[in-house]
């Protein structure tokens, strides 16, 4: 292998990531191999805290969600979710396998 294939292999596996859809294990094996070819060839290696801090970033994301209150005599009952209560903002955080919503405040009016 020489330098072109060296960087353009490491490049690619930066680019292994969870954001991109890469599974834990995959993206860690990424960065470690990434690593050693930056030691190896004398490449940029700060930008593997970069990847890093973008799965972290990935794991934790937001959106808009209309809920149901779950009272049988309130107006929202039987009703479509888009005609809920709502919308509220709430945060999806990835914690393993399971994906925890926090609720984050109303939209301002």
């Amino acid at each position: 292998m020489n330098r072109i294939q060296a960087e353009r292999r490491y490049v690619a596996l930066l680019r292994m990531t969870a954001k991109r859809g890469c599974t834990d294990a995959e993206a860690a094996t990424a960065r470690e191999i990434a690593r050693r070819i930056a030691k190896m060839w004398d490449l940029d290696s700060c930008a593997t805290e970069s990847v890093a801090q973008d799965e972290r970033q990935a794991a934790r994301r937001w959106g808009w969600e209309y809920r149901h209150c779950g009272r049988k005599n309130c107006w929202c009952f039987g009703k479509p979710i888009r005609e809920a209560h709502g919308p509220y903002r709430y945060e999806k955080r990835r914690e393993g396998r399971r994906v925890r919503s926090i609720y984050q405040g109303r939209e301002p009016l």
